[in-house]
Order: C-alpha cells, then sequence, then structure tokens
C-alpha cells in the first residue's frame, strides 16, 4: 500500500512539473486570450504561437492585384465570404460595425468575396445593402486554397507581423460580447 501512495506522489508531482512547463512555455497573449474562446466564439481555433501565412495576392474594387503582406501592422480580421451566401449576408453588416467601432488605426476588416463575377458584384452588393467595408475579391479562389480554408464564411484572425492567431469556420455572431473583446486582447 505504501508502494503504491509513494507511486502516486511521485506520479502527481511529475504532472505539475510538466504542467508548469508547458504553461511556462505558451506566449503571453495566449494564456489571456484563451480564456475568451467561450460562448459564440468558442469554435475559434487559438494557435499556441501565431503560425506564417502565404503572401497570395486578390483584387481590390479597381481589379488590381494586392498582397495580404500589404497591411501588416494592423491587427487584421480576413473574412471569406460570398454575396450567395445566407450566413454571410448576416455577418457583413456584423463585421461593418465591429470595424467602425474598433477604429480603423489599429485594426481592420478584410473581407476578400470568392464571387466569380469579381469586385463589380461585390461593390454592388456592399453598396446595395449600406455596408461600409471595402471591396476585395479572390474570383479564383486561390487565396482560400492557400490558406487551408474550406467554403464561406471563413474568418482568420491575422497579427501585425501577418502570421495567424487563429480562425473560425462558419457563421459567427461578431456582435457578441465575446467576439469584440476576442478583437480587443490582440489590438496594440
Amino acid at each position: 500500500m505504501q508502494k503504491k501512495s509513494a507511486f502516486l506522489q511521485v506520479f502527481r508531482v511529475a504532472i505539475l512539473v510538466f504542467l508548469n512547463g508547458v504553461l511556462q512555455n505558451q506566449p503571453v497573449y495566449a494564456g489571456s486570450a484563451v480564456d475568451l474562446i467561450q460562448g459564440e466564439m468558442k469554435g475559434f481555433i487559438l494557435h499556441g504561437e501565431p503560425k506564417p501565412l502565404p503572401d497570395v495576392d486578390f483584387l481590390d474594387v479597381t481589379s488590381k492585384p494586392i498582397k495580404l503582406s500589404e497591411f501588416r501592422g494592423k491587427l487584421v480580421l480576413l473574412t471569406l465570404w460570398a454575396t450567395w451566401c445566407p450566413y454571410c449576408s448576416i455577418e457583413m453588416p456584423m463585421l461593418s460595425d465591429m470595424q467602425e467601432a474598433l477604429g480603423r488605426d489599429k485594426f481592420t476588416v478584410l473581407p476578400i468575396s470568392i464571387d466569380k463575377e469579381g469586385p463589380r458584384v461585390v461593390k454592388k452588393y456592399l453598396e446595395e445593402r449600406s455596408i461600409n467595408l471595402p471591396t476585395y475579391s479572390d474570383p479564383r479562389m486561390r487565396l482560400g486554397i492557400s490558406l487551408r480554408a474550406p467554403g464561406v464564411p471563413y474568418a482568420i484572425l491575422i497579427n501585425q507581423e501577418g502570421r495567424e492567431i487563429g480562425r473560425i469556420q462558419g457563421e459567427t455572431n461578431w456582435k457578441a460580447p465575446e467576439a469584440g473583446a476576442l478583437i480587443r486582447a490582440f489590438i496594440r
């Protein structure tokens, strides 16, 4: 019986040492942001460390190519969406409101449509619904493929250095307090 008790004590100490080592190696942001992955944001996948992203180009409103790296220096919420997507039509006004509430100095919503018709259709859609977001398009869906983002809506949070913090797939309530708190936790 004493051997079993001693074994359990050693086992508990080993577990505590292991967990302490794991927790000590976590980036500062991950410890505080992990608490924010709840409620409406429970589907958000937060990486332990930011991950590199490919610098694939997409189109601006004039069909001019633009690269993801051009947004470095700001926290970016990249969202892949489409005008024909019912969930996207719910999210886009929320994302517009979030952009207005959090400002444009340190944060930007980067909505990239996968509509095959390109920027013309996207611009018209946003204007008709009074959605105050820029028009970007990826009609060949190269960005979605490169980012391994299947389907729409799909959102990726990118830090100021252009690295992926985390992602969420599917309809998201961007008006939820947890969503705003998660974004604000990474604005600097």
